[in-house]
């Protein structure tokens, strides 16, 4: 039977204290040892590290992650953007801001520069690789069909033993094109939720036939609204705040479609979605049916 694996877009939050987490940590190791408690929340069953998107992980910081965790526990790894850009973005990369990024969609820069350290710390809790590319504002035909080829030809040379999945956020690309690309190199699509992107049932059905056994969800920010404006207004991400009923129907029936066409399904929210993660995460999965405990349990390992 196909599998749905529910998780939220980053893990250490302090506003999740009460919540998700019940024990006392030190400043230092709550980022990592919290871990343990959220692998235990009803009904977690994966989680996203974001933090690789902007430096790869070094192997002694993906071992400690890898002690935090249960055994098999998948994490579901956003890609460092250094791979999926291609001009660095200002002003946050300095004297760089504006240049064009010689890493872009090179695959030689993730077998080296990425994949090294998760082969060697993490090998039993390597999930999907989520490749995110920046919005491209109204793409030409020519920059449309250059993005295309070069994916294809980056998708082609990366291992076969590892799982990918590709996020766009470029309207214009969801289109047939783009998902034989994924098809025909064995790629996941992410259906995300968020400011600019088409609604989850249109991505949905352009995807047809779904590329692959496998589909991650991303749901992230409400259409229309900026990302900076959620933060500020959402945070600390303790209680919701802006109910989306509409969002959740349509993920339901998403993740119906996913698991009726034979395919595994990873669902990862972000608090800025509808003010708190994990309470988001759990109104999806009673809509599924799915039973879940007022408080999760305590002491498993």
């Amino acid at each position: 039977m196909p599998e749905i694996r529910f998780g939220t877009a980053s893990f250490a939050y302090e506003g999740w204290k009460g919540l998700v987490y019940h024990e006392r940590y030190r400043a230092a190791t709550f980022k990592v040892e919290c871990l343990r408690e959220y692998a235990r929340f009803a009904p977690f069953r994966a989680v996203e590290f974001d933090f690789p998107f902007y430096r790869p992980p070094s192997e002694a910081q993906l071992t400690r992650y890898a002690a935090a965790l249960p055994a098999g526990f998948p994490v579901v790894s956003k890609v460092w953007e250094e791979i999926t850009m291609p001009r660095f973005p200002g002003p946050r990369h300095g004297a760089r801001s504006g240049r064009d990024n010689p890493r872009y969609l090179d695959a030689r820069a993730f077998r080296e520069e990425v994949l090294p350290a998760y082969e060697k710390a993490f090998a039993g809790h390597m999930g999907p690789f989520v490749f995110e590319f920046p919005t491209e504002w109204q793409p030409s035909p020519k920059r449309r069909a250059e993005f295309l080829g070069r994916l294809d030809g980056f998708l082609a040379e990366l291992p076969a033993q590892h799982t990918y999945a590709v996020e766009i956020r470029t309207p214009a690309y969801f289109a047939r094109d783009y998902f034989d690309v994924l098809r025909r190199r064995g790629t996941a699509h992410v259906f995300n939720w968020w400011t600019r992107t088409p609604a989850l049932l249109e991505q949905w059905e352009a995807a047809q036939p779904l590329p692959g056994k496998l589909a991650v969800a991303r749901i992230l920010v409400a259409p229309g609204v900026p990302y900076e404006q959620a933060v500020a207004r959402f945070r600390p991400y303790d209680r919701m705040q802006a109910p989306r009923e509409d969002m959740r129907r349509d993920v339901v029936r998403l993740i119906r479609h996913i698991t009726e066409a034979g395919a595994d399904a990873f669902v990862l929210v972000n608090n800025r979605a509808e003010g708190c993660a994990p309470l988001t995460v759990r109104a999806l999965a009673r809509e599924l049916g799915i039973e879940i405990p007022e408080e999760p349990p305590h002491g498993l390992f």
